[in-house]
Parts: C-alpha cells; structure tokens; sequence
C-alpha cells in the first residue's frame, strides 16, 4: 500500500541531508535518487513505502514530483538551506539541514533500508547517480514525464539464460560479430 507522509518526506529529506553533510558531491540530484530507491526498495520488499511520494522518469532519471517547490516548502520552515555549489559547468543544490532528523517516525526495518541506499551512493557525483538510475526498469519502461507506478519496484531484467548466451554467441559468429 502506498500512504502519502509528507512529515515522514521532510524527515527522509533531512535524514539523507545529515547523513551526506561531509559530502562534497551530495547535491539535489543524489538526494532525490536517494529518496526514489528507498521508497522503492521499502515497497519492494514489504508492498509499502516509506513515504508514498511520486516520482517522475525524467531525462536524468527518477524525480521526486514537486522537488523545488517541497525545498522551498523546508526553507521557509526553517528545516534546512539550500546551497547553490558548483560542478563542473553546472550549479548544484545542495540541500543543508539546520536540525538533526526525527529518526522516532521511521521503523528499524526502514532506517535499514535508507541506510544501505545512502551507503551504496555515498560518494557519487550528479552524473553518476543519473546513470545508475537509467539501469532501472522503473525507470525504463515509464514514458518520459510519466509518475513511475510503484509496481514497476517488482520488475527486474532478468539473468540470460546459459542457452540463451550460447545462442547469442553463435548469433554472433554467424554474423562475423565475435
């Protein structure tokens, strides 16, 4: 089931905030990917989210809907700042939290997975969290612009087949490919 917590958002996008505060490479961008696989990866293993967002499939990858304007939202609360930091020809927007987050909302089972989310990205750059999310079959087969269903968190592409390999490669070879 997926439920809407915009409190719980808050407290995940404060979380992962704290969490890449020393981070040099932590802007927006990975904040946002961080966001979209620990909610998919909750819904994934328990059929439930931990915040119910929507996520859109955008050139770069899945995109918390509303980003913008749920920052300036946190702004205005005086929950964090935004940094403008450059990056290469780009200006990132880092996201800096003014308080610790309230950790109480979230179960051990979902601080578990944001964990091991932050974790797996720590240290990547814009372009590179961008890449990896392009991977996704979520991702992949939303059309552009288009919320991706939470469903799509159970599809996977699946290993080739030792027999399908073996045909490839003869595929290959009749071609002169290999």
């Amino acid at each position: 089931m997926v439920r809407r917590s915009l409190k719980k958002l808050h407290e995940l996008i404060l979380y992962i905030a704290w969490r890449n505060r020393d981070d040099p490479d932590f802007a927006s961008t990975r904040l946002t990917k961080d966001l979209y696989y620990s909610d998919f990866e909750r819904f994934r293993q328990t059929g439930d989210a931990i915040t119910g967002s929507d996520y859109l499939a955008m050139p770069n990858g899945p995109m918390l809907e509303g980003l913008q304007g749920i920052l300036e939202g946190m702004q205005g609360k005086r929950l964090l700042r935004i940094e403008g930091t450059p990056s290469g020809p780009f200006m990132q927007q880092r996201p800096i939290p003014l308080r610790q987050p309230n950790l109480a909302l979230f179960s051990p089972d979902e601080l578990r997975v944001i964990d091991q989310v932050i974790d797996e990205h720590g240290g990547e750059n814009a372009t590179t969290a961008s890449r990896r999310s392009h991977e996704l079959p979520t991702w992949r087969y939303t059309a552009q612009g288009e919320r991706i269903p939470y469903g799509t968190a159970w599809l996977v592409d699946p290993e080739p087949t030792e027999e399908e390999r073996r045909r490839a490669h003869a595929l290959a070879v009749r071609l002169g490919r290999a």
